[in-house]
């Protein structure tokens, strides 16, 4: 066995179980479901995997998981069981949930990556989803301020270790990140219902909406603030890219501005890898539309102080 596989297996020894036997039964699938760096040889050397565990033991060493950090870490679970269950199911895109590599949830801040087939290219579109809980202001203010670095530099988050569940194909891929905030209090019900395997429970949880929507709102306020940022819109396309807020006034700015993206690969690049999950979230959110009914008013609500929230946030931490 190589050093970088024995420290690899020494740092996955790490607890995360809660002691609900159904709930651990469901860590301990998705941990074993985690990419192992020390599959990757073929494709990284030995060194620049010894490197990446010996950051990855560092990383870890240095955190300080309190209360909060271990909820927030039993959410990990529970949005990839709450995805494995159907939250985001569709047989037209082809939902899996693949959990993150140690050294790529410690390293590259994301808990686990969503991947959708395509229909139009039948090629894989990916989502880095990054969970946290809702009271942790600063933090979530420092995952959105990293994202928005990025962003103004035209730079992609990544993921070095990922195998696909597809294909098989592995290696390292860029996607969009985004951050789910979830309440404490839900924590504990949504530990029960998924360990003790309450399917319709699990699926129509109003959890599942808020994730949905939630999903959608930072992919459509990082678009909007990528074509805020890089192309020469008028106040006016401004004005109507805030007051509308949507999957379509945002594909109308790109189609005007068409011509302009265009002239800069990296631009179309980075509109493209928002752009893509997006159309697929909206379009999975329509079709749950019936699923939706009961809670739309609220959630309608929610969203648009969401987007609001967000879209200041945005502005305040970039400026």
């Amino acid at each position: 066995m190589s050093f970088s596989e024995t420290l690899d297996k020494r740092i996955d020894i790490q607890e995360d179980y809660v002691g609900n036997e159904g709930f651990d039964k469901m860590i301990k699938y998705f941990r074993q479901q985690r990419p192992k760096p020390y599959e990757f040889n073929d494709i990284f050397s030995d060194e620049e995997i010894k490197k990446d565990m010996d950051d990855l033991f560092h990383a870890e060493q240095s955190f300080n998981e309190d209360f909060l950090g271990k909820k927030a870490k039993a959410l990990e679970y529970i949005v990839m069981a709450g995805i494995k269950y159907g939250w985001l199911n569709d047989d037209e895109y082809k939902t899996d949930v693949i959990p993150s590599s140690r050294y790529d949830d410690a390293i590259n801040h994301t808990d686990c990556v969503i991947n959708f087939l395509n229909p139009e290219t039948n090629e894989e579109t990916f989502l880095g989803i990054d969970v946290t809980i809702s009271q942790r202001i600063n933090e979530i203010d420092n995952k959105i301020r990293y994202i928005a670095d990025n962003l103004k530099n035209k730079k992609t988050n990544k993921i070095k270790y990922y195998k696909s569940p597809k294909t098989n194909t592995k290696g390292e891929i860029t996607l969009p990140r985004v951050i789910i905030a979830i309440s404490p209090e839900k924590i504990d019900h949504l530990i029960e219902i998924i360990g003790d395997k309450k399917t319709e429970e699990i699926k129509n949880d109003i959890v599942q909406y808020e994730f949905i929507q939630e999903i959608e709102n930072q992919l459509l306020v990082y678009l909007k603030f990528i074509i805020s940022k890089f192309l020469d819109i008028t106040d006016k396309e401004n004005d109507l890219l805030i007051k509308y807020y949507n999957l379509e006034s945002i594909k109308n700015a790109i189609k005007v501005h068409q011509e302009e993206i265009d002239q800069d690969a990296q631009l179309k690049d980075l509109i493209s890898l928002y752009l893509t999950p997006l159309t697929i979230i909206s379009a999975i959110k329509n079709k749950k539309r019936k699923e939706f009914k009961k809670n739309e008013p609220s959630l309608s609500i929610l969203s648009d102080l969401q987007i609001e929230h967000l879209d200041r946030k945005l502005a305040r931490l970039t400026a």
